[in-house]
């Protein structure tokens, strides 16, 4: 206990006798308690691939939720998707998406363990902020009106550099954006932005280490054995 406090450690023994009198069966974290953990991982920026120009999605903020029903930690995300091509924006909206998994202890390790990822939801949010450009006025900014017959040469070797290539589907990307609605646009790019979050997220460390600085963490340590979701709670018990 030597990197506790002294007012800590005197938590930590009181603890303990209560465990030992079966007074204490578990501690319990509640969600805004699992949240002040992601303060600082906000806002978090995420390239997504498309076929012409750059699209990100920056995530602005994240919230847990317990879900009691399902005994799954949800991640609820507050997303800004931003489409450019040649530095003008062509489409940008709000997106809310879920992702869960299940969480397990593995004693031996003291460590929590985030199992069985899953993006459960990607929803467009509409509202004022969502902003739809129609290319043909970026395509005709600079290329000849020829561009719906042959491709002229000026459009063809600003692709290129862009994309590194010229191809169909760069072009048809940026037709789509002519007279489209904002959910079919969403929906264009949905399977590229789940790919993307779920990529990310298989990059990152996905268990939390008890820590030994921490009251609540120390006692998990010593006396934890498994974890369980209850009451929209994360209850960790003790033995």
């Amino acid at each position: 206990m030597r990197n506790l406090s002294i007012a800590d450690k005197c938590k930590v023994i009181a603890a303990w006798i209560l465990v030992k009198m079966k007074r204490l069966q578990y501690e319990d974290f509640n969600q805004q308690e699992l949240n002040e953990y992601l303060v600082d991982y906000f806002p978090y920026a995420l390239d997504v691939p498309v076929p012409v120009g750059n699209a990100v999605l920056t995530i602005v903020q994240g919230d847990v939720c317990l879900n009691t029903e399902t005994h799954r930690i949800e991640l609820h995300l507050q997303n800004d998707f931003n489409v450019e091509v040649l530095a003008n924006p062509i489409y940008r909206t709000h997106v809310n998406a879920k992702l869960s998994a299940e969480i397990n202890y593995d004693d031996t390790v003291k460590t929590l363990f985030f199992n069985k990822i899953r993006l459960d939801s990607l929803q467009w949010i509409n509202d004022d902020y969502t902003l739809i450009s129609d290319t043909r006025q970026l395509l005709n900014s600079i290329t000849p009106a020829s561009l719906f017959g042959g491709i002229a040469n000026p459009l063809k070797n600003i692709i290129n550099t862009v994309t590194g290539g010229f191809s169909d589907s760069a072009l048809n990307y940026l037709r789509s954006f002519t007279n489209a609605n904002k959910q079919h646009l969403l929906d264009e790019h949905k399977a590229t932005i789940e790919k993307a979050i779920l990529a990310e997220i298989n990059k990152q460390p996905l268990y939390y280490q008890m820590q030994d600085n921490i009251w609540r963490e120390y006692l998990f340590r010593q006396r934890g054995t498994h974890v369980s979701i209850a009451d929209q709670r994360l209850r960790f018990w003790l033995s």
